[in-house]
């Protein structure tokens, strides 16, 4: 779609404050020339799209969680499908709100002005995470966190303010892996549902076992190829 919209010709030179001449069909629902229309248009393939989503994320979890008996009853599997309406409608409502918004505040105002897309990912994220449980909100704004990190970085890299270092995503990488591990081995560290994931991962020689609330840590034991490779050193 975005190879549909209309080009801004200068605009990258225009100030936040300053305006285009184009209507939201132009810049934004392309294949649509009608609002109402798009946004039903952006419902319906919103909703699907974050039900295929939601639904394979919370099977996945909810499958590891089966494995404990305490789990395996009436009350989680209905738990389970509400958790996947309602993250699936957050996420929709997400899609849908800027889309609307995106149409509103430019009948509202007759132009769209540098600020515009701001205001419309205020009102759309501020309202979809209204939806949303309170237990995944911290998760969100921490992913939305590295999102925005990642898009600073960018945007100041084709500015020429930052440079970037030779295999630094390594180094991120590393350095993201041993936090997580680290919060792994610690009781009340991670959600439950994830804790549960990556103990099966791992195995359950390694962290904080959410049943029993004890912290496990690995020991090495030395066979017998390895005192006979000692003797010899």
């Amino acid at each position: 779609m975005t190879l549909l919209s209309k080009p801004l010709n200068g605009c990258a030179r225009k100030q936040w404050t300053d305006s285009v001449p184009y209507t939201c069909y132009e810049i934004g629902h392309t294949w649509e020339p009608r609002c109402t229309i798009a946004s039903l248009d952006t419902i319906r393939d919103s909703l699907k799209f974050s039900l295929k989503v939601y639904l394979t994320f919370y099977t996945v979890t909810g499958l590891v969680k089966l494995r404990n008996k305490k789990h395996r009853n009436l009350k989680e599997i209905r738990k389970l499908f509400r958790d996947v309406l309602q993250s699936s409608v957050f996420l929709s409502a997400n899609g849908v709100l800027f889309m609307s918004s995106f149409c509103f505040f430019r009948h509202l105002f007759g132009k769209f002005y540098g600020w515009h897309g701001l205001l419309c990912g205020f009102v759309a994220g501020y309202f979809s995470l209204i939806i949303e449980r309170k237990s995944r909100r911290g998760a969100l704004a921490l992913y939305l966190t590295n999102l925005s990190a990642e898009i600073i970085f960018r945007a100041a890299k084709s500015n020429g303010l930052v440079h970037t270092i030779p295999n630094g995503e390594v180094l991120l990488f590393s350095l993201a892996s041993a936090g997580f591990m680290s919060l792994f081995r610690q009781r009340d560290g991670l959600p439950e549902s994830i804790q549960t994931l990556v103990q099966y991962l791992v195995g359950k020689v390694e962290g904080h076992d959410p049943v029993t609330n004890e912290v496990k840590c690995s020991k090495v034991i030395p066979g017998r190829k390895t005192l006979l490779f000692l003797k010899k050193m």
